[in-house]
């Protein structure tokens, strides 16, 4: 069985990068759905019949609040509730974290300065030990 994940792409300068590498090293491909140019984002059911057995949602330029001017990101966030209750294991990075906090109800404020590029990341022994979303080469 293929190991696969879905991965949401906001905006044409923000794709998979590095992580491109990091799946293809653990052998599991991934689906990409261009929310940017109108691709529908399918329920977190419909993931799962596609044999996706995560997802990532990455970043943008856009505020996560933005539905006016980014519809999709509406669909963005009942995706990731739906994923939520789902226990799918995700990834949800810069713009999709803001997306993921939205998602749980949490409170949005803007920071007081820019956060813009690649940052140094910790993990904690959590993630490196029990999160699911470093196991799925692992699953069936």
């Amino acid at each position: 069985m293929t190991k696969k994940v879905c991965v949401i792409q906001n905006d044409p300068d923000e794709g998979l990068g590095v992580f491109a590498d990091e799946l293809t090293a653990v052998d599991v491909s991934w689906e990409t759905i261009h929310a940017y140019k109108g691709e529908p984002i399918p329920s977190a059911e419909a993931l799962v019949e596609r044999g996706c057995l995560g997802l990532m949602v990455l970043g943008g330029p856009m505020s996560a609040t933005d539905e006016e001017h980014f519809p999709f990101l509406r669909e963005e966030v009942r995706l990731l509730r739906e994923s939520l209750q789902r226990k799918l294991p995700m990834l949800n990075l810069c713009l999709g974290a803001q997306l993921l906090a939205r998602a749980c109800d949490a409170r949005l404020t803007i920071g007081g300065e820019k956060e813009i590029g690649w940052h140094s990341v910790s993990l904690i022994e959590w993630y490196t030990k029990r999160n699911p979303l470093f196991f799925i080469s692992r699953m069936a």
